[in-house]
Formats: structure tokens, sequence, C-alpha cells
């Protein structure tokens, strides 16, 4: 009887166990490569949404360079993971994966990262040992006139951070 392996060693281990004809098929959907920017040394991750964008604004870049930096952050010392509207990762799995402390999640719906409800806008939430705070798009905090938003953020910011 043949043994599996406990990891999956690719399409050379099943050639050795099927005598027929074996084709490998590609995934259609395969998993992105996530690519962190920052050391993550506070243990604190960034997921920014660009939605169907392939990059960030500079404008909004900026702005959340000030965000961070107005609670004593800066890139070095944390991780900021930028994603688009076809990411394939849950939140249960980003959080596998970098174990972060903290996680602020700008502009990701609820659904596209499956995190388990109920949810609200900032509001600290729990999952597992991860802290994380769902944050609208940049795009919409930066073009918030009345600065509500931006207000909202900061009141959450300041009382977890405590700058």
């Amino acid at each position: 009887m043949n043994s599996f392996p406990e990891k999956d060693p690719g399409p050379e281990y099943l050639r050795t166990i099927i005598s027929e004809s074996l084709y490998i098929v590609p995934h259609l959907n395969p998993k992105k490569e996530l690519k962190v920017e920052g050391g993550m040394a506070k243990n604190i991750l960034i997921l920014v949404d660009l939605g169907d964008e392939t990059q960030i604004r500079t404008s909004e870049e900026n702005l959340l360079m000030k965000i961070l930096s107005s609670i004593q952050l800066e890139l070095p010392s944390i991780g900021i993971l930028k994603i688009g509207a076809d990411f394939p990762y849950s939140l249960e799995r980003i959080i596998k994966i970098y174990s972060p402390q903290s996680l602020l999640l700008f502009g990701s719906s609820p659904k596209m990262v499956n995190i388990p409800s109920p949810w609200e806008k900032y509001q600290w939430m729990r999952l597992g040992s991860t802290d994380f705070l769902l944050i609208d798009e940049l795009s919409r905090l930066e073009s918030d006139p009345e600065k509500v938003l931006k207000n909202k953020l900061w009141n959450q910011l300041k009382a977890y951070f405590k700058p």
C-alpha cells in the first residue's frame, strides 16, 4: 500500500503512483504571492485595498504615512500589504501567515477578507490574538471635507496606540 507524503511533492510524485497518462493542469486562479513592505518589528500589519488599481496613488500614500506618523509608526517598524480586487486570501490566513498583534484594514470589505460578523467600521475587533480595525478607503478619507471619518479613525488609533 502506498503511503502519501506529508507535503504535496507536486506532479512528479503522482507520476510514480499512476501508470496512465497524466496531464498537469495549472490552477485557474493561483494564489498571489504576498509582498509586505516594511519590517513588522512592532508586529503591526496595514492592509490597503487598491480595488481595481495596481498601485496606490501618491496622495493616498502620503495620507497613510501621515496617519501612521501621528501614532509614531513608520515603515521599518510595521508591514504594509497592498491588495487588489482579486485578493484570494482570507483574514484568518493573513493572520496565520504574519501573526500580527494589530491589523489595520483600509478599504477592505468584510466579505472580501472573510471577516466573521458582526463587524463595524472604526471599532476594534479581535480574531484569535489579533486586534483589527476596519477603515474606509484612503481615497474616501482623503475626500472627507468635514473630517468626520478622519476623526473617527484618530479617536480609535489614539485610544489603542496611546501616542
